[in-house]
């Protein structure tokens, strides 16, 4: 996703490179917390992808010692999606990844059946859905500053 920024010409590059890295800033900030909404309680019937999933699922349950259901955030397995997001911000980008390494099957491109019917959305939905305006009054506040 690109997010476009005009700034006033009058600016010199340290206050341009100031307020490009505070917009980045703030857009890492709004695209994670529209990824990071937590959905209700799993649906049941569990709807699974595969006869084969569904013996993974047990087989690393009993790994971990855990017995089913999985509980988030309780469960020996889980890597607590929500404190799992690093953020790299560059000079002209920024970029967001979790990395608990079932994210790409809960909110990732390679969503299960039973992450959607309960409610996760796929992170590049979320985001486009984020409420976008709130970058632009973080920007005007700060370009009035300086």
């Amino acid at each position: 996703m690109n997010v476009k920024v005009r700034i006033p010409r009058k600016m010199g590059d340290d206050e341009i490179r100031a307020i490009r890295r505070l917009a980045l800033r703030a857009a890492v900030q709004i695209a994670v917390s529209a990824a990071n909404r937590y959905p209700g309680p799993v649906k049941r019937p569990i709807r699974w992808a595969s006869a084969r999933q569904r013996r993974a699922y047990y087989a690393a349950m009993r790994r971990a010692g855990d017995a089913p259901p999985y509980r988030r955030g309780r469960s020996r397995l889980s890597q607590n999606m929500a404190q799992a997001w690093q953020f790299a911000i560059g000079e002209t980008r920024a970029t967001i990844r979790n990395k608990a390494r079932y994210a790409v099957y809960v909110i990732g491109r390679a969503q299960q059946p039973f992450h959607k019917a309960t409610g996760w959305v796929v992170v590049d939905k979320a985001i486009a859905r984020a409420d976008w305006r709130a970058l632009g009054r973080i920007l005007k506040a700060r370009v009035k500053v300086i």
